[in-house]
């Protein structure tokens, strides 16, 4: 099983430097005199700010008061709610604020930021698109139906382009826009491909989804190179296809891989570095970011019986040299953030969005001092991490 992941995860991926590893387990290591840890937000703005100023990070305005504070949200910020747009800009501003304070934002890729750099967008709202749109959006989508129609199109009969009916039918109010800023020169795009998937403050690993055995053995700083790695290599093959006339700079991840495919077929000159990247993207459920046994997309630490988990998280733990994992992803709608194992896994995505999506989901946060676990309610009380039990798994 290990040997079979290394060789997916392995795929011919460019290695990084030296200094970036080192650089990255230094960050890490750094020690904090408060962490708190929020789960999933899915674009709920409102609820947001309210568990923050439950928990004393931020005044009714918004604003840091934390202080020298460590405020980890560990991924899925954006996706099924109306607010996306709010709540990133609202976490790259309170990033600056914090920092400028003494204190620190870590905001960590899940699953859900990366469909969005890549053009998987099957979760975004038609609201949050429309919190892109502006005056010119319309003229822009005409602009770009015109563009769509002079791509160098495959001389393949099977191959018909979109009639402008079916061309602005999947792409609302708001959708360039909303690309735009996701793309690799976007205010939102710039700052998402700065962040991490996993974190490790003290002896407390925080991550999305989870870490599976054979994955936690490549370590925190090699999992987020690896990351950072396969975020270049898509944006260097998408680049080179719209250099190419092959896709719009807007193309969804389908248009994506169908059109690098059909190039790696019929392109007469190619260069190597271009060529590699077109073919890793072939590969690309087996790369990290996308594997179901990832750190962005893992379950097993919040579904396995308590048995696999007391028989496997050692191992994690052990090879993450950390006594404790905080994971999202898995909402626990049944009375919010539980732990595992003795508090070796704790689950805290709570839900906040609520509504149909989550049912029960309800608004809390993780507080981390001294080695003591607890949770922060909306009222600011504080009451002990209680474990999940195994009936619920």
């Amino acid at each position: 099983m290990r040997d079979r992941l290394r060789r997916g995860f392995a795929t011919q991926l460019l290695l990084v430097a030296a200094l970036v590893l080192s650089a990255s387990i230094a960050s890490e290591a750094r020690e904090a005199p408060r962490v708190v840890a929020i789960g999933d937000v899915h674009g709920a703005y409102e609820p947001l700010l309210r568990i923050l100023g439950a928990a004393e990070l931020v005044d009714g305005e918004g604003h840091w008061i934390g202080a020298r504070a460590t405020l980890v949200q560990v991924g899925d910020l954006i996706d099924r709610g109306a607010d996306d747009r709010k709540v990133l800009e609202f976490m790259m501003r309170l990033e600056r604020e914090a920092k400028a304070a003494g204190g620190r934002v870590i905001a960590l890729l899940g699953n859900h930021e990366v469909m969005n750099l890549h053009g998987d967008l099957r979760y975004v709202s038609v609201e949050s698109f429309a919190s892109f749109a502006d005056p010119s959006s319309q003229r822009r989508l005409e602009a770009a139906y015109e563009k769509y129609l002079r791509l160098r199109w495959p001389a393949d009969e099977q191959t018909v382009p979109e009639t402008w009916k079916s061309f602005i039918a999947k792409r609302p109010a708001g959708f360039l826009e909303q690309r735009e800023a996701f793309g690799r020169k976007g205010h939102i795009g710039r700052w998402l491909r700065q962040r991490r998937a996993v974190a490790k403050i003290g002896d407390v690993v925080f991550l999305h989804g989870g870490f599976h055995p054979e994955v936690a053995s490549f370590g925190v700083a090699k999992i987020n190179a690896r990351i950072k790695t396969e975020l270049a290599i898509f944006d260097s093959a998408r680049d080179y296809l719209v250099r190419r006339r092959r896709i719009l700079p807007s193309a969804d991840i389908e248009e994506v891989d169908a059109a690098a495919r059909r190039e790696l077929e019929s392109a007469r000159r190619i260069s190597e570095r271009d060529r590699r990247d077109l073919e890793l993207l072939g590969t690309y459920r087996n790369w990290v970011i996308a594997h179901p046994t990832g750190p962005l997309w893992f379950r097993g630490l919040a579904k396995w019986s308590d048995d696999e988990l007391a028989a496997r998280v050692p191992e994690v733990l052990e090879e993450l040299d950390a006594k404790h994992i905080v994971i999202g992803h898995t909402a626990q709608l049944d009375g919010g953030i539980v732990s595992r194992l003795d508090g070796k896994v704790v689950l805290i995505d709570t839900g906040i969005l609520g509504g149909a999506f989550y049912p029960g989901g309800v608004l809390q946060a993780l507080e981390i001092i001294e080695g003591r676990f607890q949770i922060i309610d909306i009222h600011g009380a504080r009451v002990a991490v209680v474990s999940k039990p195994e009936k619920e798994t």
